[in-house]
């Protein structure tokens, strides 16, 4: 066969197959989602009005001294509104933490 011939069987095959897809049925539209699923995905699109992000901190890794490590979990039981107070005996590890 020659060049030309080749050129126009791709070319018709090409359009062929163009004209083929374009006449495919469309998927059908899906079905709005249930209110159980509609609360779920709002849920995932963000916070709700008002609420504020939280920096979670773990307190890893646990050190050797108790009071340490007991303070840092005060910071965490606090939070963004920070300490008050915190106090931990060294001797008996008895801790006492205060939110603002």
């Amino acid at each position: 066969m020659k060049k030309t011939t080749l050129l126009a069987l791709a070319i018709l095959f090409t359009l062929a197959c163009g004209a083929a897809l374009a006449a495919a049925p469309q998927a059908p539209a899906a079905a709005p989602p249930s209110p159980a699923m509609a609360a779920i995905l709002s849920g995932l699109s963000g916070p709700p009005a008002g609420a504020q992000y939280v920096f979670v901190n773990h307190c890893e890794p646990p050190t050797r001294f108790p009071c340490v490590n007991k303070e840092c979990q005060c910071s965490v039981t606090c939070g963004s509104r920070g300490i008050k107070s915190f106090t931990c005996d060294p001797n008996t590890f008895v801790s006492s933490c205060t939110c603002n």
